[in-house]
């Protein structure tokens, strides 16, 4: 690019290019961008000033907090419609420069928020303004209880590895009771992982948390953690490395030519798209799965504003072993020009990023109207007929086009849709994530389809369907799998809002939490929960956490429910009220004796061993040995007892587990040994008939050594 000096009328004369160029103006905080046309006699640049936002995070004795995350969020209807995280210095501080330039979605000039991520509440909750009103003084926060978690990234045997990558820290909020609007804000972190590592210095305290990591060219791997328990903890959580993903190579070979290839594979869905510039080479990762299927012929384009689209069809070279699809050196031609369209509204005017969907008999993809509507398509005239249409969320799509010869000419009209506003009133403790809307509309014009819609309450219970086809509308709300209210007859007309009066489930849905514990006194260590209907079959599922309490919505005051944990023996509890305590009897167990002949693995490993059943096929409930199944260790002294849901006969599965890591590496013993296991048997101690060497194999897999 070029810089160049104004005048004092604010002014610069520059030869008309010859190509589209990007233009940017700055005077003090003021600051602009346009686009100079191609040819053009005038380019006009609106400055307009940007903000500046100070942060500071302090701890409750007014100590910096180091690394701390701030999210801001916004949204015209939904506030949690678009977010950035920005991290604060190690003074706790966050200076930002130019404001607009973080919250780039921003264009409705509502309120922008913002508050602690990860969970750390804060004092004040959030601060809240608008582009008119940016604090000129730094926002404080008082930090609450919080910790950090570092996350590492090891090997299959739990070696650190220095690679970098990305670590992810998510909160799990499903299974909460009213989670807050900031901690639905503050929840999806994200570092790049250095040398294999990554610190989340400020995250809050009690809650479950998700984390993840992916080194670069690979997958990521995750880890559900029942996250700090208490302020100042430091979590340390290792994530062995994933699979690695495919890669796609080659070189364009015109060195002058410049912009966006997008290359789509012979199979639906895979695609990627890289920049070009330089040498004309590039290197982007795929996905999983088998590389074979990629053997086949792309299309490749190379796209460069107000520049002809170039192309090929290209069959890579594909390395199985080494996941490798190899381009080589392709050599891109001009394609030819098959239609120039316009995108409109209903008074034809022209609609800025629409979406131009075209679809042909062998493949499909979509282009974006620019800024006047305008939208240029390029290809293959053997590749016609094509079917167009444009969409935009604002609006109904436009009928399907079809495209029969090059340098077509059309416009696109998008068609004004109608709105459904409304609100849920819920009872207090609710999670806005269990409830879910359906529209479905019968169209005023019959010659249309008849859409279906899906959507969620935001903030207040408040939703909204945009872009509806007019005619009478029915509407669904459900509440986890229960259907809890319906409303028929609602009339939409195009260009219309129809706002329905409040929707009260305060009376047609009750809240429970409840609280679960052993008999044995042992701690809660996890679980799940599965709701009985009145005909008798189960309908909902939950996760019981290591607290031992969960919440739950359902549309009468009582309920009937299966409850299965580790340790314990699954259980029928019926007629549970809101704040029942539910205690699971102990589940029957059965000693195991190993020779001293099997040495121990070393810590971070020990042997683990779990029970499969085998007798009696089937039981009145089956718990989900994800959630409830319990994994028990042989101790120093070779003994382990081991625990299981139901009476009956069981297959002995035993592996070598990394306790940092959780990876497990099977013992494959030459025969396998089953025990019955009842309520009388807890006083048995039975030999277990595994080798050393049965032993020493899966130790040897678990250390690399």
């Amino acid at each position: 690019g070029h810089e160049l000096a104004l005048d004092e009328r604010g002014e610069v004369r520059v030869p008309r290019p010859a190509r589209r160029l990007s233009v940017a103006a700055a005077h003090g905080a003021l600051h602009g961008n346009t686009v100079l046309e191609r040819d053009a006699a005038t380019c006009v640049v609106e400055l307009e000033p940007y903000h500046a936002l100070t942060v500071e995070v302090v701890d409750r004795a007014g100590k910096p907090v180091p690394g701390a995350i701030v999210v801001l969020f916004w949204g015209e209807f939904n506030p949690l419609e678009d977010s950035q995280f920005l991290p604060a210095d190690e003074q706790g501080r966050l200076a930002i420069a130019k404001l607009e330039n973080q919250i780039y979605e921003h264009s409705d000039r509502g309120p922008v928020r913002i508050t602690l991520a990860g969970g750390v509440p804060c004092e004040p909750e959030l601060v809240e303004f608008t582009l008119d009103s940016v604090p000129t003084e730094p926002v404080r926060f008082v930090a609450g209880d919080f910790g950090s978690v570092e996350v590492q990234l090891t090997d299959p045997q739990g070696r650190a590895l220095a690679l970098d990558g990305t670590a992810q820290l998510d909160i799990i909020t499903y299974s909460m009771e009213e989670p807050s609007l900031t901690l639905f804000a503050g929840a999806g972190l994200e570092l790049p992982l250095v040398g294999g590592r990554a610190l989340f210095a400020c995250v809050g305290v009690d809650l479950p948390l998700d984390v993840g990591c992916a080194a670069t060219g690979h997958g990521a791997e995750w880890r559900e953690m029942p996250g700090l328990s208490t302020p100042g903890q430091e979590l340390r959580v290792l994530i062995p490395i994933g699979h690695r993903r495919q890669v796609a190579r080659g070189r364009v070979l015109d060195a002058t030519v410049r912009g966006t290839l997008t290359a789509r594979a012979p199979v639906p869905g895979v695609m990627f798209q890289a920049g070009i510039e330089g040498e004309g080479a590039f290197e982007r990762l795929l996905g999983f799965g088998d590389v074979a299927r990629l053997a086949g012929p792309w299309s490749l384009k190379l796209e460069r504003r107000g520049e002809p689209t170039r192309g090929a069809t290209v069959v890579p070279r594909v390395d199985e072993e080494r996941l490798v699809v190899d381009f080589g050196e392709v050599v891109l031609e001009p394609l030819r020009e098959l239609a120039r369209l316009r995108v409109v509204d209903d008074a034809a005017e022209p609609v800025a990023r629409a979406s131009v969907n075209w679809r042909s008999a062998s493949d499909l993809d979509r282009r974006w109207s620019d800024e006047h509507g305008n939208c240029l398509l390029e290809g293959r005239a053997e590749s016609l007929p094509w079917q167009v249409r444009a969409a935009h969320e604002d609006w109904l799509p436009s009928d399907w086009l079809e495209i029969l010869a090059p340098a077509t000419e059309a416009t696109l009209a998008l068609r004004r849709g109608a709105v459904l506003e409304g609100r849920l009133l819920l009872p207090r403790g609710a999670n806005l994530e269990w409830c879910e809307l359906e529209l479905s509309v019968l169209p005023n014009d019959p010659a249309r389809d008849s859409p279906e819609h899906d959507g969620s309450p935001v903030e207040g219970g408040r939703f909204r369907f945009a872009a509806c086809e007019p005619g009478l509308a029915h509407l669904v709300v459900r509440v986890g799998d229960y259907l809890v209210l319906e409303r028929t007859g609602i009339e939409l007309v195009a260009g219309a809002t129809t706002q329905l009066p409040d929707l009260d489930l305060c009376s047609a849905v009750h809240t429970f939490t409840l609280t679960f514990e052993l008999a044995s006194g042992v701690p809660w260590l996890g679980g799940h929960l599965e709701v009985r209907e009145e005909g008798g079959e189960a309908s909902r599922r939950s996760s019981i956490g290591p607290s031992a309490r969960v919440f739950l919505l359902a549309p009468r005051p009582t309920l009937d429910l299966w409850a299965a944990g580790r340790g314990a023996r699954p259980t029928l509890f019926e007629g549970v009220r809101d704040g029942d305590r539910l205690v699971l009897p102990s589940a029957p167990s059965i000693g195991l004796h190993l020779s001293r002949e099997i040495p121990l693995p070393a810590p971070p490993l020990a042997l683990v061993v779990r029970g499969i059943r085998t007798k009696p096929e089937e039981v009145l409930f089956e718990p989900d040995n994800d959630l409830d199944g319990t994994d028990f260790v042989v101790g120093a002294d070779g003994l382990v007892r081991l625990h299981v849901p139901w009476s009956g006969e069981y297959e002995l599965a035993w592996c070598v587990r990394h306790a940092g890591t959780g990876t497990e590496f099977d013992v494959e013993p030459a025969e396998l040994q089953t025990v019955e296991v009842n309520d009388s048997s807890a006083a048995t101690v039975v030999p277990v008939r595994l080798t050393p060497d049965e032993v020493a194999r899966a130790v040897l897999a678990a250390t690399g050594r």
